[in-house]
């Protein structure tokens, strides 16, 4: 009975704790869901009697494969990491090839048209987005 509201504690407390990130720091929905999972994994793990684990996986295959679950879970999180990062480095220089873009069109318009450096600098511009 005792663990079964120490467990609903720490849910309720880890449940709580994900909203306020998400309030708070503007994290992401797939950010929580693995926080959530990785707390939820940790529970179970800790009910776990690990001796009778290891007897129940004398033969070495079930290990391998729950060992192997898990590394294809930790590459697949690092790929979609990786994809996020690239994108947003991506949307970063596209702003700023954009400012840069905008920056030369004032400087044409004050002269009243585009000298061949402002066009360059456009054209420069353009080819890094």
């Amino acid at each position: 009975m005792n663990t079964e509201i120490r467990n609903q504690n720490r849910s309720e407390a880890a449940l709580a704790w994900a909203q306020g990130l998400e309030k708070d720091h503007k994290t992401n929905a797939n950010a929580l869901n693995e926080t959530l999972l990785a707390f939820q994994i940790n529970q179970l793990l800790e009910a776990f009697n690990f001796d009778q684990l290891k007897t129940k996986m004398e033969n070495g295959k079930d290990y391998r494969d729950v060992v192997g679950i898990i590394l294809e879970q930790s590459s697949e999180r690092t790929k979609r990491l990786k994809v996020e990062l690239e994108l947003q480095t991506y949307k970063e220089n596209v702003t700023a090839q954009k400012q840069k873009i905008g920056d030369a069109l004032e400087k044409g318009e004050m002269k009243k048209g585009l000298s061949p450096e402002t066009l360059r600098i456009i054209e420069a511009a353009m080819a890094r987005m």
